[in-house]
């Protein structure tokens, strides 16, 4: 019922937001950003530093790392365990919640392991695995966070007739779900087994256990897994994401957090 008060609040809406609906703005320059359960903020900014904050309380902690290159994303999904993709030098960083490096996942090979050239990662949903499609195969991989292979698909070209230009990599569900530029999200089960294609043209953000969220035209869109339908919310940014009853939205200076909640 929770799910459905919020798909008729999102249909109801004729207007971006009401002022009311403003929670909080910070004013940051970030080419990627994401939060967490507990509403902390995560995001790439100029210096190719991952920064933690929280609406109205500044910036918490900083994460750097030169010597890896460019940071592309932050997987939040698990606040104790944050993972920060390098793809420059085929890394993925684990830093706890106070963003200290607990540990770093080296995916580039030698004589004796094999090597891959990562494309996309993300956490799979409530546990400490990585979900990782490498290039150089053309498979999506269920990883350790030592790197053990858990899991793999079959080569993407032995799997679909047409090529998959692979963009991002989502866990819900107990599922991975693949944002492609032109075959919309593919779905997998747990064990790599591709199991369908949702056929959604936005450009997808999210996804969370009811939703692939996502924006086309200045507009947030809402698929709904249940019904396989999609709801739009009148909104102007770049990104966003959905936290509880709250929509953590980007624009080019700043990140600004909207309630969604019972008005």
């Amino acid at each position: 019922m929770k799910n459905k008060y919020l798909i008729i609040l999102l249909l109801l809406t004729n207007t971006v937001y009401a002022a009311d609906s403003l929670v909080c703005k910070i004013s940051v320059t970030a080419s990627y950003f994401t939060a967490d359960a507990l509403s902390d903020i995560y995001y790439i900014n100029q210096h190719n530093e991952i920064v933690k904050t929280h609406c109205g309380s500044g910036d918490l902690f900083t994460y750097s790392n030169k010597n890896l290159g460019r940071p592309v994303s932050i997987d939040a999904s698990n606040p104790m365990k944050v993972l920060v993709f390098y793809p420059d030098q085929q890394t993925i960083v684990i830093l706890n919640n106070q963003l200290a490096e607990l540990s770093a996942l080296q995916l580039r090979g030698n004589i004796s392991v094999q090597n891959f050239q990562p494309s996309a990662i993300c956490k799979h949903t409530g546990t400490d695995h990585i979900w990782m499609y490498d290039e150089l195969s053309r498979k999506l991989f269920r990883l350790d966070e030592t790197g053990n292979q858990l899991a793999s698909s079959e080569a993407f070209d032995q799997l679909f007739t047409e090529p998959i230009e692979v963009e991002t990599l989502y866990s819900a569900n107990d599922k991975v779900f693949i944002s492609s530029k032109n075959s919309g999200v593919l779905v997998f089960d747990a064990y790599a087994n591709f199991e369908k294609t949702i056929p959604v043209t936005f450009d997808v953000q999210q996804v969370t256990a009811n939703y692939i969220i996502g924006i086309d035209l200045q507009a947030l869109q809402f698929f709904e897994f249940s019904n396989q339908e999609i709801y739009n919310y009148p909104i102007t940014g770049t990104s966003a994401r959905l936290i509880g009853k709250s929509v953590f939205v980007q624009n080019q200076d700043s990140i600004t957090i909207y309630d969604l909640g019972e008005r």
